[in-house]
């Protein structure tokens, strides 16, 4: 599961292969979770396409009318059937504004084509690339793309509008539960 999440599967061919073996040894029972996770991937990389031409025609429809600073962050989202992936109990954490107002204007998008279907989002199970830029003076900026976790980008972006927060502030701010909270401060230090 984290290995198609995550898009380090070597290849699908690969995937389907090993999956026919384990339904030719093990009968239909034992792969049937396994192929709907296939099928989640395969929707969802269709989805995300649809999601592309939607926000493109969106942002022609409204060009010249945000600049830079205001464009909507892009999200890439994968919709997967709750029966076919592991569980996971992790309480959601806040996300900033520039994310939730991604996640609605997807949800919106989602919801116009499938109705009566609802989507919980998994804030513990993501991932994001953010661009900053660090240091002081304009002779002194570094730019640098970070991959981090869903939880470490809230925690980056409350520094955009403080320079110090203590671990509570923190806390109260992002909601992450406190185990992870810790564990992720310290990958950030």
């Amino acid at each position: 599961a984290k290995r198609l999440l995550g898009g380090r599967s070597v290849s699908d061919d690969a995937e389907r292969a090993m999956v026919s073996q384990l339904k030719a040894e093990c009968g239909y029972q034992f792969t049937s979770k396994l192929e709907g996770m296939f099928n989640d991937m395969r929707i969802s990389r269709d989805m995300q396409d649809l999601y592309r031409s939607y926000k493109r025609n969106q942002e022609s429809q409204q060009s010249g009318e945000t600049s830079g600073a205001d464009k909507p962050i892009d999200i890439e989202v994968d919709v997967l059937t709750n029966g076919y992936w592991p569980s996971q109990n992790v309480p959601a954490c806040t996300l900033p504004s520039q994310v939730q107002d991604a996640i609605d204007r997807y949800t919106k998008f989602y919801l116009d084509k499938h109705t009566g279907r609802k989507l919980s989002w998994q804030t513990s199970a993501g991932a994001a690339e953010l661009k900053a830029t660090f240091g002081t003076g304009p002779n002194n900026y570094r730019k640098h793309e970070l991959c981090v976790s869903t939880y470490q980008m809230c925690i980056l972006l409350l520094f955009n509008e403080a320079d110090t927060l203590t671990l509570g502030q923190i806390r109260s701010k992002t909601h992450i539960p406190d185990l992870e909270l810790r564990r992720h401060l310290i990958s950030l230090c």
